[in-house]
């Protein structure tokens, strides 16, 4: 029970001096909610004229004590909110399916209830995932929504996501992004005879879309007049044809003429899709253009940097050649030019180092 201490106080309204004053102990701050869980500490609160106003202050904060209580004790679990926000989002399949895949590392707060729930238990468990910052980023966001679930449902009055600060580990330095250099790119778009999906590599260098972006792409989404096609979707055998993941995905990229040319070349009335085969209703298998291209690969002599390689050649050859980092984000789709930075560092950081060097000299 929170006990009365006296403490002197100057002031006419004091008798003798003498003040009371509300001596808590750690548990007790805790129950009251002047410390977080297992932070609590020894403390006293408020000043008054009698000792019989500080015990009727005591049946406040004891009334205040088994509110918080009850406050902490009800609301549903974090699975309970997790099922019925995963019920209820709009989100694509492929994006349910990524949240899916995190929701097993908050195990250890599934069965806690969202008022129970604190700042420094997220902020524990997080900063311990063995993992790069862009999954446990995923994670967040995961909890995020759980949170604003139940804020819309005016189940929790205040969730402790808002204005949480992380420290993300370290990148990795071995995960390096896999590209070809000018040469090695020139030496594949230069075999002879053409392989078979030469359009497919083709435009893919030249485009830097994703492999999903081009198997999704229509020859209604193709103008032959202005050399340019849009991205509209992706497409993959999972989840079939489906709009794109951000907003951003959705661009028209300019080509060459030669490109065009190889588009008009085989551009073909019964077909929808641009990478189709006759008599079949859907994009071509990407297993087969994936099968072909490491054949390629072994056969020149080039590293195996997957099909996505041909994305990420696409974008180091451009800052390479000095191309504005907001204009190959908007080329490339990302959510974000910061993204673009994050992903292209290795290129960046040379590039800035060269401008410093060549400005240098200009000014000596």
């Amino acid at each position: 029970m929170v006990s009365v201490r006296e403490i002197k106080r100057k002031g006419k309204k004091y008798k003798n001096g003498i003040a009371f004053t509300l001596d808590l102990t750690a548990k007790e701050s805790e129950d009251l909610g002047i410390f977080p869980e297992g932070k609590g500490k020894r403390t006293w609160r408020g000043t008054y004229r009698t000792r019989l106003d500080a015990k009727e202050a005591i049946k406040h904060l004891e009334k205040e004590t088994q509110n918080n209580s009850s406050k902490r004790n009800a609301g549903p679990t974090l699975a309970e909110v997790y099922g019925s926000w995963l019920g209820s989002t709009s989100n694509s399949e492929s994006t349910k399916d990524l949240y899916r895949a995190c929701w097993p590392h908050l195990e250890d707060l599934h069965d806690q209830k969202l008022t129970q729930i604190s700042r420094s238990d997220i902020k524990q468990l997080l900063e311990n995932l063995p993992f790069s910052k862009s999954r446990v980023k995923s994670i967040r966001t995961l909890l995020n929504h759980c949170f604003n679930q139940a804020l819309d449902a005016e189940q929790i009055s205040a969730s402790p996501m808002i204005n949480l600060k992380l420290k993300y580990k370290k990148p990795s330095t071995n995960k390096d992004i896999q590209y070809w250099t000018q040469e090695q790119a020139n030496k594949l778009l230069n075999h002879y005879p053409k392989p078979k999906h030469d359009l497919f590599y083709r435009l893919a260098l030249h485009t830097g879309c994703r492999r999903g972006e081009l198997l999704a792409l229509r020859w209604e989404n193709v103008n032959f007049e202005n050399n340019s096609i849009q991205i509209r979707a992706t497409y993959d055998r999972q989840y079939g044809y489906r709009e794109p993941k951000t907003e951003k995905s959705n661009r028209t990229i300019r080509l060459r003429q030669q490109e065009t040319n190889l588009l008009k070349a085989a551009n073909h009335p019964s077909l929808v899709y641009v990478f189709q085969r006759p008599g079949k209703p859907e994009p071509i298998s990407i297993n087969s253009i994936q099968k072909e291209f490491y054949k390629l690969s072994d056969a020149l002599g080039l590293p195996h940097i997957g099909l996505h390689g041909l994305r990420h050649t696409n974008a180091t050859l451009a800052l390479q050649a000095r191309i504005p980092v907001e204009t190959l984000s908007k080329r490339l789709g990302h959510s974000t030019v910061t993204m673009t930075y994050e992903t292209y560092r290795h290129i960046i950081p040379a590039e800035d180092q060269q401008l410093a060097e060549t400005l240098g000299n200009a000014l000596d």
